[in-house]
């Protein structure tokens, strides 16, 4: 019997809708709202064009992004070594597959 939860994966799909939204909104904030589109650049005039622009990239993303943290937080607390401040197995998960790759 499993005592774990199921978390549904995001697509690799997702996850670069992820980084590109991210991207767009570390850009934006960074640089004034500087667009680039088909190799043009244009300035965000006023709250409603910028909430627009928002909105309109927060479409794909809206509906990854629960998928992508929860499932990063799952694969983080499941597997990972929760004494180290970078991503490495947990001590028995790196012990199990030493061992099955002696086999």
């Amino acid at each position: 019997m499993s005592t774990g939860m199921k978390m549904a994966k995001a697509s690799d799909e997702e996850i670069q809708t992820m980084r590109d939204f991210m991207l767009f909104l570390e850009n934006a904030i960074e640089n004034g709202f500087v667009l680039e589109a088909d190799d043009t650049e244009r300035d965000l005039d006023g709250d409603k064009e910028i909430m627009d622009e928002i909105e309109k990239r927060w479409g794909k993303a809206g509906a990854a992004w629960r998928r992508v943290i929860e499932g990063f937080d799952v694969l983080v607390h499941g597997c990972c070594d929760p004494d180290l401040d970078y991503l490495e197995w947990k001590p028995e998960i790196r012990a199990a597959l030493n061992l099955a790759s002696k086999v």
